[in-house]
């Protein structure tokens, strides 16, 4: 493979591309990392009672800090976000006191608009922050081949 690669030079520059926008790429990742760790712990404090419906399941949920994580993974795709947050706005009448646990499995309705904008933003400026990277990492390698 690094024979054929000296040998083709588009091949090359395209390596050495990648290599020279890694530590970015793992910046932007830890970043994202760090915003997902503390957006799943606040979710786990402000929704873990919340009751299960439609976005909100037993596996996508603010149960746990794991089922927490895979949540915002999701939701950081853009998929399924809003209905999440309608699911973590539900109010009486629709919720109450759960008779098993004695606490509330209701969500808040100021909170979730709250968090799950600020999450989408922050989502949506870290992409941005990657597309610069790679429309920057496109003008250094324009004579690929």
């Amino acid at each position: 493979f690094v024979r054929m690669a000296e040998k083709a030079k588009g091949i090359k520059n395209l390596i050495q591309t990648f290599l020279e926008t890694l530590p970015y790429l793992v910046n932007v990742a830890a970043l994202l990392s760090i915003f997902i760790f503390i957006y799943a712990v606040v979710g786990v404090a402000l929704f873990t009672n919340v009751q299960k419906q439609e976005t909100i399941t037993e596996k996508m949920s603010f149960g746990n800090f794991g089922s927490s994580v895979v949540l915002l993974l999701r939701i950081s795709t853009g998929e399924g976000w809003s209905g999440a947050m309608r699911d973590c706005q539900i109010s009486e009448p629709e919720c109450g006191i759960d008779s098993e646990t004695g606490l509330s499995d209701c969500g808040s309705v100021w909170a979730a608009p709250l968090y799950y904008v600020t999450f989408m933003l922050l989502c949506i400026m870290l992409l941005h922050a990657t597309q610069r990277l790679e429309t920057t990492t496109a003008l250094c390698t324009v004579n690929l081949f």
